[in-house]
């Protein structure tokens, strides 16, 4: 397993305050995607040491010995296809993409810029910037391999407009309405 910390990420995909079943079924896990810039060279050269130490780790813990031939990593390029195919949004262009989650029983810590946990649940949101910690680790599941990331938890650093479609308000949705049922006033 190997531990690391990146600054200065986009989060989508943000399901980290309430849990959420994967679509291809099982138990419900938190999670999200981060958008690291491929601009931050540094940052992307930890990630990638990450990557061989959590394959180190698998081929004396998990693979007997080796690390096998093909493994899936969730760490793509956002300029590319995705696994499944389809093209990335364009809020991955420029970006590698990350998948992360964290299990039900060990929930991702969620704190602001002074380290004080964030309670309300509608400022953890696709599209804000973040700091994040992860863990990477090896698995071995039903004749599937690779390494998994695991999201320990972020900080949130500043606001970005949403992902998503973002945030409709009344005022946004519809106009008001005078006494007399006519709109626009």
């Amino acid at each position: 397993m190997a531990n690391l910390t990146i600054n200065n990420v986009r989060i989508s995909y943000a399901n980290l305050t309430t849990p959420k079943a994967p679509m291809s079924g099982g138990a419900p896990v938190y999670s999200c995607v981060i958008l690291l810039p491929k601009s931050d060279a540094v940052a992307k050269k930890a990630l990638d040491e990450a990557v061989e130490q959590a394959k180190q780790f698998g081929a004396s813990s998990k693979w007997g010995g080796k690390v096998p031939g093909f493994l899936n990593i969730p760490i793509h390029d956002g300029d590319g296809q995705k696994p499944r195919g389809g093209e990335y949004g364009e809020e991955c262009r420029g970006m590698w993409v990350i998948n992360a989650k964290a299990n039900l029983d060990h929930p991702p810590f969620i704190v602001d810029g002074r380290l004080q946990p964030i309670l309300n649940p509608a400022d953890v949101y696709s599209g804000m910037w973040a700091n994040v910690s992860l863990s990477l680790y090896p698995f071995a599941a039903s004749g599937n391999n690779g390494v998994g990331v695991g999201i320990n938890g972020l900080q949130k650093t500043r606001d970005d407009a949403p992902l998503g479609g973002g945030v409709v308000t009344a005022e946004m949705a519809f106009g008001v309405i005078d006494e007399n049922g006519n709109f626009g006033i």
